[in-house]
């Protein structure tokens, strides 16, 4: 029995539900019977001058004169998409249409082109919804990064085996707070998740979101991010804090900011020691010192001073390569 689209959706959680609404706008109505956006029968000037673009108008004028043609074919909707699309097929002239044409059309067009389409047209080009992870496989989920809420969207095997080819999914904006993800977890730490590089190029592609989304100047935003990636990165097994190093390569001053870093006084009993009144333990704040000396290819004299007992003097040695000091003295260091 085919699962309809309103029927699937009403099981997914509170926050499946969010998720998919968040993307699925453009056609998705749960005021409706079905949950689609209802057919348009007749033209509104709204329809020809409301939209960002003159393409949009045009489609919509399109798409009510086609729709007005008994002779029409479904080819010639299609057709008229390949030929005048500006960037994707508008959901808005394309409620003109009944719903299993606007699929027909919506499928035709996507899924002839051999290539992943984006999530917000996948999931209106299913027609039976209880074999979505058969799907899979055209979805091109890059743009729009995941969560948990993948899994109950596409089912935990297919959501993990998703992501394990598609790491770039799990971005840093995406990931919980102060609770794991089960699927980076599964695909960082598990036997036969993401390869080395797909980790390395994990960790950058969250560089470049901390240093974009923060801004040039926005500190305390930075160190809040670079917090959350420390939190599911370096805090299950030490030896993965060399992940950490491909986002402070790209960010040296974090290092020293991540040094400094104390606990609010909200955290504080007044009995502390010095020590205890940072954020991270002295040797996991030597250690983003190292690596910021590594990113910047020189020691200070202040550092030299701090990192005397952690071997200062290899970095030059092992001419400030991050990996290769780590392995060689940091690992062998029954303090690390």
């Amino acid at each position: 029995m085919v699962l309809s689209f309103k029927e699937w959706f009403d099981t997914k959680s509170d926050a499946a539900k969010e998720f998919i609404l968040n993307r699925c706008k453009d056609w998705i109505d749960t005021s409706t019977p079905d949950y689609y956006k209802t057919q348009k029968t007749d033209l509104d000037i709204k329809d020809i001058t409301s939209n960002d673009s003159e393409w949009f108008g045009r489609s919509c004028f399109a798409m009510y004169i086609l729709s007005k043609n008994k002779k029409t074919k479904l080819s010639d909707y299609a057709e008229y998409y390949r030929n005048h699309e500006y960037r994707s097929v508008d959901f808005h002239s394309l409620r003109f249409l009944p719903v299993d044409m606007r699929k027909k059309i919506m499928s035709r067009i996507r899924y002839s082109e051999d290539k992943a389409i984006e999530f917000n047209e996948w999931l209106f080009c299913i027609e039976d919804y209880s074999k979505l992870g058969e799907y899979v496989q055209a979805l091109d989920f890059d743009r729009d990064g995941a969560n948990d809420t993948l899994m109950d969207i596409l089912g935990k095997e297919a959501a993990i085996e998703y992501a394990k080819l598609h790491q770039k999914i799990m971005t840093l904006e995406m990931m919980p707070n102060n609770s794991r993800s089960i699927i980076f977890d599964t695909l960082f730490y598990g036997e036969n998740g993401w390869s080395e590089d797909q980790k390395k190029s994990l960790m950058r592609d969250w560089a470049r979101a901390i240093h974009w989304q923060c801004g040039r100047y926005d500190k305390e935003g930075k160190i809040k991010s670079m917090q959350k990636a420390l939190y599911h990165v370096g805090m299950v097994r030490k030896e993965d804090l060399r992940y950490i190093y491909e986002i402070i390569s790209s960010l040296p001053e974090l290092g020293q900011q991540l040094y400094d870093l104390k606990k609010p006084a909200s955290e504080l009993t007044g009995n502390e020691s010095s020590e205890m009144k940072y954020r991270y333990p002295m040797w996991l704040r030597k250690l983003f010192i190292i690596m910021a000396c590594c990113a910047r290819e020189n020691i200070s004299t202040a550092n030299i001073q701090k990192l005397q007992k952690e071997g200062a003097s290899l970095l030059k040695l092992y001419n400030f390569d991050f990996d290769k000091y780590f392995d060689a003295y940091l690992l062998q260091s029954p303090n690390f």
